[in-house]
């Protein structure tokens, strides 16, 4: 347990805590790289779902907030349709494991299982 949250930590670390148009980054998103960081919003969907998880097994409320900000933006990124429909796959394992998204997210906003409106 000891080590994943180490793992979980460094993770946090390379996760967008802000809008960053500049870099293309959305709140909440994944990025990786140190000249342009790249967002990646399977990582992130990936990430989410582990964040959830620890949440709830440690009761830290920062890594539910954390996996809940990575779902949200991966269901909302712009990416080519295997990458949406794995995204919709783990938003699915989410919505089993956590009850109806509805209700994962605090401001009550609702999620599709596919990617956002307009995509």
């Amino acid at each position: 347990m000891r080590r994943g949250l180490e793992a979980l930590d460094v993770l946090c670390l390379t996760q967008s805590v802000g809008d960053k148009p500049w870099m293309g980054v959305g709140w909440g998103l994944l990025a990786g790289g140190n000249i342009r960081p790249t967002a990646d919003p399977e990582l992130s969907a990936d990430f989410a779902l582990c964040a959830m998880r620890y949440g709830k097994l440690t009761g830290k409320t920062e890594y539910r907030e954390r996996g809940r900000a990575a779902l949200r933006s991966a269901l909302d990124a712009d990416c080519d349709d295997l990458t949406a429909a794995r995204i919709a796959a783990v938003a699915a394992i989410a919505r089993a494991e956590f009850g109806s998204l509805r209700g994962l997210f605090a401001d009550g906003r609702h999620m599709e299982l596919s990617r956002a409106s307009g995509g």
